[in-house]
Formats: C-alpha cells, structure tokens, sequence
C-alpha cells in the first residue's frame, strides 16, 4: 500500500515506479508486478536506468543502485535527503535529470551528480564511489551541467558554477533572491529564474550578470527555451516570453492564460 509520488519510467518491456511506503516496483506493460524492492521510507524519486543498473533516490538520506532484476548493488549514504540526481557523460554534459530516459543507455563511463537537503553536492561514479563532495551555505536548487560545469542557484540567493571534475567552485553570483529551478543553458549564457520576480542572464564563462528582467510576481517555475525565446510562468497569472537578444518582451506582448 501507498500513494506513488512521483512519475514511472518507461523502458522496453517494463515500468519503474516508486510510492511512499518504500517500494520500488518492476511492472510489465500488462500491470503485473514483477518484483519489487523495499527501502526504509518513502520513494519520491523517478528511477532510470544506465547499463542496466536502475538508479533512485530514497526518502531516507540513500541513492540506490539495483540491478534491472530488483537485486541490491549499492547504495551511498548522505546527510540530508537527496534531491535531484542527475546523469552527467563522459564529457561533462548532463544526459538526463532521473527519469527523463526511455531507453536504458549504456556508457563506458560517466557520473551521478545530486545536491542533499543538508547542502552537499556530490559526484560519484556509476559504480556508486565518491568523487568529491563539497558544501555551499545552504541547499541548492535544481542543476544545470554544461560542458564540464555545474550551474546552480542556492538558498542564499547566490548562483554558482562548479567543475564537474574536481568540486571547485569556479565563481559565486549574488542574485535577487533564491531559486526554486533549474537554470537553462545556452549559447555561453545561463538563465534562471530568481523567487522575487527577476529573470536573469549570466555569461557563463565570467558569472557577470548580462541582462535582468522583471515580473509583477513570484516565479517559481523554471524556464524554458526555444529558440531565442525563453518562455516563462508566473504567479501574476500571465505566461512571460522574452526574446533574449533583444532582452525584452517577445513581439513587445506578453502571453495571457486564463486565471485558475
């Protein structure tokens, strides 16, 4: 029994699932349950899989590894609750945050990146061994990982940027507020969205704050961009899109959605 917290994930065959009573469950398409695997408290992780290992984060402060058949791997403990894990290659580019595959990707070698509720990031291997782990004043936000770096908002309303390879932090932007979001990365440039009403765009290379623009309320949705637009809601009812050349309104409008 238990209430499932967050989103399936959908590979050939099978459906991976957690709920809040601790059970990660294995089910094929016809809703029979092929196994299952219990942890010490809830599950409000989406699963993905990566050489056919699945990873998920617990509620009770682990990472988890099993294999595609529900058998325990490894499982690597942290200070606070993780949040947002995420599937960085060889490269130092983010595949997927948890949950975003539908395929099970095989690679030679990569890393897991997740942030913890006690202000840790962490770095491991695919084979659950701890790279770097390193502390900001408080928790962060969601992640953005770029060609090599971590970008990232934290609750003291600072954005920073990190070396994937060794934890440095290669510079520290005060912003408006903190971030509830993950930041977008494109062209050299970072965007995020700041609590109070500010959107923001940061060269990625310098930390320098390039352009900001402001809402007539709170943002707590990331953005998202397509093409030179970066579409954005916010709590003032209206959907922002911003053309970021012209570091304005797209068309000079905004787009309207109906109040709830």
């Amino acid at each position: 029994n238990g209430r499932f917290l967050d989103h399936p994930a959908l590979y050939p065959g099978r459906i991976y699932v957690g709920n809040e009573d601790g059970h990660m469950f294995a089910f094929d398409y016809s809703g029979e349950i092929l196994w299952s695997y219990k942890v010490n408290v809830g599950i409000f992780s989406t699963p993905t899989m990566v050489n056919n290992k699945l990873y998920f984060a617990g509620l009770d402060k682990n990472l988890y590894c099993l294999s595609k058949d529900g058998n325990f791997i490894w499982k690597y403990p942290t200070v606070g609750v993780v949040f947002s894990p995420y599937l960085v290659d060889s490269h130092g580019n983010q595949i997927t945050k948890f949950g975003g595959l539908s395929k099970n990707i095989d690679i030679s070698s990569g890393y897991i990146v997740f942030s913890s509720s006690d202000g840790h990031i962490h770095c491991l291997d695919l084979d659950g061994n701890l790279l770097w782990n390193v502390k900001t004043e408080k928790k962060l936000s969601g992640l953005s990982i770029v060609d090599g770096v971590i970008y990232s908002g934290c609750y003291t309303a600072d954005f920073y940027a990190i070396n994937l390879k060794d934890g440095f932090t290669k510079w520290k932007t005060p912003v408006k507020s903190y971030l509830t979001s993950n930041p977008v990365f494109h062209d050299g440039m970072v965007y995020f969205n700041c609590v109070e009403n500010t959107v923001c765009a940061v060269d990625s290379t310098s930390g320098n704050a390039v352009w900001t623009f402001r809402t007539n309320g709170t943002l707590t949705s990331g953005p998202f961009l397509q093409g030179d637009v970066l579409y954005i809601g916010c709590w003032d009812s209206n959907m922002y899109a911003i053309d970021i050349k012209k570091k304005e309104l797209s068309n000079g409008k905004r787009i309207y959605f109906h109040k709830a």
